[in-house]
């Protein structure tokens, strides 16, 4: 009777640590979109407010800005992108979501990384990177 507890128990640990991993890009993905509309609008304070607790204790808020404004003022705004790849992984519980992103800007393509952490079933922002793939600068 006890195994039987203990292997249901398992299970169940099982399959809720796994549904943050299937359903990690569902919840991912429109948050990149919702980055890029906040980058448009110059809102870097809540791209940096909905960030995860760790992203924000070791990022500060002003350098995370000026990198964001430096993105708006080298690429302009985005024209469109696809996720290229997706990662998602879970351990101990804890699930982590990487999306890259081939990003058109209105002067250049970028390939961007972002990394979330689901937090109370929402995707926060843990990483974010952006390397140029072309340049167009006028």
């Amino acid at each position: 009777m006890k195994a039987n507890v203990v292997l249901g128990l398992s299970a169940v640990i099982l399959l809720s640590s796994c549904a943050g991993t299937i359903k990690g890009r569902a919840l991912a993905e429109p948050k990149v979109v919702e980055f890029h509309d906040k980058l448009a609008e110059g809102k870097w304070s809540e791209i940096y407010e909905g960030a995860h607790p760790e992203f924000k204790n070791a990022t500060d808020e002003q350098e995370f800005s000026e990198l964001l404004a430096e993105v708006g003022k080298r690429y302009g705004e985005r024209t469109s992108h696809k996720i290229v790849s997706s990662k998602s992984s879970t351990l101990n519980m804890d699930t982590t979501v990487v999306l890259v992103s081939r990003t058109t800007f209105e002067k250049g393509t970028a390939l961007e990384t972002f990394t979330y952490k689901l937090k109370n079933g929402e995707a926060a922002l843990y990483g974010y990177e952006i390397n140029p793939v072309s340049l167009g600068l006028k």
